[in-house]
């Protein structure tokens, strides 16, 4: 490396340390200097562990679970790949019905084709920066409702009684597919340093020490996961094939942006 490219380095090191550090700052600026870090990483060929953290106060992992739909095996693995996307930890818990709705929070759940909540509904834990959690959640909801709406206009098109077996195919064979995509992008992510329009440093370093830092909050919260079987069955091959084609056309790089995304009633 010549002396250059090592003092360019080093001032790209020094640049990154002052536009992580966030007090005082406008959400305009925050958001220029996100772009900013990620073109000073690929430009340097940095990651995140190049930077030493004593002068940088990091964000805080945070458990967000105001995330409630019905139960059903799809929505699961869907949230998981979106989660890991965007730099977050993930698990799901289900929840008796009686619970929720003795606390008025059935109000904030999200339907879904193929499922139900006769008895338990499903309540999504993200684990991660608050500001992931942010960008995660919109995407989960955005994919899922993206889902529904196609899936609400290709059922037209088979007799009434066939539309339960179309519907239930037709989303899991659409989760199978965006679950690839997603994986792709992960992948991409972690070769070129970049997440689509959201101009996210997305080295792979970033992703292992999300991964770690996730690992880390359940072992202080002495949260032990159970791993759970996914079983997604294909009973109407038209459902099928338009949830794959679906799959393939729903965009994965919609600008997100807001405050979040649930109600007030929070799941304690």
């Amino acid at each position: 490396m010549s002396e250059e490219n090592g003092n360019g380095r080093a001032r790209a090191i020094r640049a990154i340390q002052n536009m992580m550090k966030t007090e005082g700052r406008t959400e305009g600026e925050l958001e220029r200097h996100s772009e900013m870090i990620a073109e000073l990483l690929v430009k340097y060929h940095l990651s995140m562990s190049d930077i030493p953290s004593s002068e940088v106060k990091k964000d805080p992992v945070v458990k967000d679970s105001d995330l409630l739909t019905d139960r059903t095996e799809w929505v699961k693995t869907l949230m998981g790949h979106v989660a890991k996307l965007y730099f977050c930890g993930y698990y799901f818990e289900a929840v008796r019905t009686k619970y929720v709705k003795a606390l008025g929070l059935d109000k904030i759940n999200i339907p879904l084709y193929g499922g139900g909540h006769a008895n338990f509904y499903i309540r999504h834990s993200f684990i991660g920066r608050e500001v992931d959690i942010t960008v995660a959640k919109m995407m989960g909801e955005y994919l899922v409702k993206s889902m529904m709406a196609i899936c609400r206009e290709e059922q037209k098109k088979v007799p009434a009684h066939e539309r339960t077996s179309f519907r239930y195919s037709f989303m899991n064979a659409c989760t199978w597919r965006l679950c690839h995509r997603l994986q792709e992008k992960l992948h991409a992510a972690q070769n070129e340093g970049v997440i689509g329009t959201t101009n996210l440093p997305a080295v792979r370093s970033i992703y292992e020490q999300a991964q770690d830092a996730y690992r880390e909050w359940l072992k202080g919260e002495g949260i032990e996961l159970k791993s759970a079987k996914s079983v997604a069955k294909i009973t109407h091959s038209g459902g099928a094939r338009s949830g794959y084609d679906a799959g393939d056309r729903i965009g994965l790089d919609q600008q997100v942006g807001g405050t979040g995304t649930s109600g007030q009633k929070r799941l304690k």
